[in-house]
């Protein structure tokens, strides 16, 4: 597995753990630790908690699942021949694309290049 897809599904995960991690960064056991009571550990709590941070993490999974399976592909034990890996890029392309102009309203359209 590449380290492309490693970070990948470490964010998954950690945007899974979402309101997990906003209960435990809210909680009174939280606070009164020692880690909460920390520089560190503030500056992590003002980051979960931040509204901003799981938009562009949702944003960032968007756009790179695509991807995904086209690494997939190209990463598999079985080897297929190059005119497969084009039309199993034909769809994920698609999708990345329907993405990004959905989420034109917001910032990301200065990252369209069509």
């Amino acid at each position: 597995m590449t380290r492309f897809a490693t970070t990948y599904l470490t964010l998954a995960c950690l945007y899974e753990m979402k309101t997990s991690l906003m209960t435990m960064f809210n909680s009174e056991e939280w606070k009164t630790s020692k880690f909460g009571t920390s520089q560190e550990g503030r500056k992590v709590q003002n980051v979960v908690l931040d509204s901003r941070f799981w938009k562009n993490v949702s944003i960032c999974l968007k756009v790179v699942a695509p991807l995904m399976v086209v690494l997939r592909l190209v990463d598999s034990d079985v080897k297929q021949q190059w005119d497969l890996y084009m039309r199993g890029w034909i769809a994920p392309k698609r999708r990345l694309k329907a993405t990004l102009i959905i989420s034109r309203k917001g910032n990301i359209s200065r990252f369209l290049p069509f």
